[in-house]
């Protein structure tokens, strides 16, 4: 019996988490073409208050934050918001709807400038960290190697750091995730060629069996 299997190829996207609305949210999916890229579970720790949600606004969605004691970092609605004072975000978890590879990403706020230190994002799968980069401002960072990601595997985004901005605090916000993602793609010329020649090899024996 004859199996036609399709071809698969990468497509690139820039997933963009950046919105004019200021929101917050358990779990955020945006979807370029066939593919799904979903962050969720941040991992906020506090003295005071545990704070779940997406922090989402037009430079994107915070992965680190150091909350100040007047306004704070990554809030919705800054200084307004009871519980946030003290509170720490460490990190977010990111899934694909398809097999993916994760080449870069693109940090759309560093704030502030001076006052944050030994910044750094880890990428793990499980209990492996995949890759480890120091964050230092505003800009695209690339991978020395892209994540393969399979569809639904959690990637954890661990965050780390230091902040001298007692009143304020300091924040860190992804802007965009850039990915390949496997898509289906035309059947190679051989194989159509093929499936041509035995849909004609068929007919001819069901009109063969008919004389």
């Amino acid at each position: 019996m004859l199996c036609l299997i399709s071809n698969v190829k990468a497509e690139a996207a820039s997933f963009n988490f950046t919105t004019t609305d200021p929101t917050s949210s358990s779990s955020l999916p945006v979807t370029v073409g066939n593919t799904t890229f979903t962050l969720s579970s941040p991992l906020w720790t506090s003295t005071t208050a545990v704070i779940d949600g997406i922090r989402q606004n037009s430079m994107g969605v915070c992965v680190w934050a150091k909350i100040g004691n007047t306004n704070g970092r990554c809030n919705v609605n800054p200084g307004g918001e009871a519980g946030f004072i003290g509170a720490e975000l460490t990190g977010l978890t990111g899934a694909v709807s398809q097999p993916s590879l994760l080449k870069s990403f693109t940090v759309g706020q560093f704030q502030e400038l001076n006052s944050i230190s030994n910044a750094k994002i880890q990428f793990k799968i499980g209990s492996t960290i995949i890759q480890s980069l120091d964050i230092t401002g505003v800009g695209l960072y690339t991978f020395s190697s892209p994540i393969l990601l399979a569809a639904g595997q959690n990637l954890e985004i661990i965050t780390s750091g230091s902040s001298s901005d007692a009143a304020d605090g300091s924040a860190i916000r992804i802007s965009t995730f850039d990915i390949d993602a496997a898509v289906p793609g035309p059947l190679p010329l051989l194989g159509a060629s093929a499936a041509f020649g035995w849909s004609r090899k068929i007919r001819r024996q069901i009109k063969t069996s008919a004389i």
